[in-house]
């Protein structure tokens, strides 16, 4: 009997994740497969990721530990870049009503950065998400799911919560190397047309399944003040290269994991 391939991508955050979650669902529900799992806030078992074409989602290594041939995709992106799009994500949510001015942003932003002490559980963001697995307890039940979700919610910077979430924070330069170098696929968002087109031939000679991508959606976190659209890359300039520089020194690990992503995904 053959045994049925998978893939995992490893949705780190900010990562431009939802961009290609979102178009393998829609691939997949055309061609009417349906064993797959996005869903960042609903229960789902260990029995069900096992039957699953496709799983993507923010669950770290747990995924690879309990399937260990399952195929891995994952991408990377500029630290400081993603640190800025998080936050602007968080911004958007929470505090745009609050700050009515692109100077009272950025204020922000820098607290955010370089003060705010949920900001330091979010340092080495991407190697956390590498060296770690989502707490296997919430696999075991939903009615495990709902308690230890309500016990172990993290703030994601400006007291976002995400329901799931890596179980600790072990950023190991090597194992998040080692982890890079093991997987299927990598990719990183400065360059990540290689990574997709992979993604593209795994799915097509697997499962005869053709993915689109639509370039329009993907995510940038923009924010919007005075009526002037401002994308990541825009807000990231308006740091100083004194803060951009100390932002890449919190953010070592990631930086290294980064770069050594581009050379693997050539």
């Amino acid at each position: 009997m053959v045994k049925m391939k998978q893939l995992y991508f490893l949705h780190i955050p900010k990562t431009a994740g939802q961009f290609i979650t979102e178009a393998i669902r829609l691939a997949l529900e055309k061609n009417n497969i349906n064993d797959y799992f996005i869903y960042n806030g609903a229960f789902v078992s260990e029995e069900k990721l096992k039957s699953c074409v496709y799983i993507g989602s923010h669950f770290g290594t747990y995924p690879i530990e309990i399937i260990p041939e399952i195929d891995t995709v994952t991408v990377l992106r500029d630290p400081v870049e993603r640190s800025v799009s998080q936050f602007n994500f968080l911004y958007e949510e929470r505090y745009k009503e609050l700050y009515k001015d692109i100077d009272g942003y950025l204020g922000r932003l820098r607290f955010y950065l370089f003060e705010d002490e949920n900001m330091f559980g979010l340092r080495n963001y991407q190697a956390r998400f590498l060296c770690n697995s989502a707490d296997s307890r919430r696999f075991e039940s939903e009615k495990k799911f709902q308690s230890v979700k309500d016990e172990l919610i993290v703030p994601f910077g400006l007291g976002f919560p995400n329901t799931w979430f890596v179980s600790n924070e072990l950023t190991n330069l090597d194992l998040a190397k080692s982890r890079l170098k093991s997987m299927s696929m990598v990719g990183t968002s400065d360059n990540i047309d290689p990574v997709l087109q992979k993604i593209k031939d795994w799915f097509l000679d697997n499962y005869n399944v053709k993915i689109e991508y639509l370039q329009d959606k993907i995510n940038t976190s923009s924010i919007t003040q005075d009526g002037i659209e401002y994308t990541t890359k825009d807000c990231v300039s308006m740091l100083t290269e004194k803060e951009i520089d100390r932002l890449r020194k919190i953010n070592g690990i990631d930086q290294e994991i980064y770069e050594y992503a581009k050379i693997l995904s050539m």
